[in-house]
């Protein structure tokens, strides 16, 4: 969709993208379990996880957006196109991590009887 070629350094380096994505996923997973334990119900567990953690995770990841979007504007097409792939990478991860994991939580959780 972007006329982006992939080449091996995108591809080798997309490693810190799933890396990223991973430690947002975990961090609020284990946020979500510690709130949980302490009695509250799963909606209510989940606004104090991402209110605790989302600030955190929001501007770690935009912190790596901003960095590796200096790439984008460089000549050489080979970064440019790596800085491309992780900036919309990562901004996907902190979307989803935000967004679509807390609802991923609150379906597959395991329920207690």
């Amino acid at each position: 969709m972007l006329n982006m070629s992939y080449n091996p350094l995108t591809i080798a380096l997309s490693c810190l993208v799933l890396g990223i994505g991973t430690e947002f996923t975990i961090l609020i997973m284990e946020r979500f379990r510690e709130e949980e334990a302490k009695g509250l119900n799963a909606k209510e567990a989940i606004k104090v996880s991402l209110s605790k953690v989302g600030q955190a995770i929001t501007a770690s990841g935009l912190t790596v957006i901003l960095g590796f979007s200096t790439l984008m504007f460089v000549s050489f097409p080979v970064l440019k196109d790596f800085g491309v792939t992780t900036v919309l990478d990562t901004l996907l991860s902190l979307i989803c991590a935000l967004t679509i994991l807390p609802g991923l939580i609150t379906l597959f959780r395991k329920r207690s009887k």
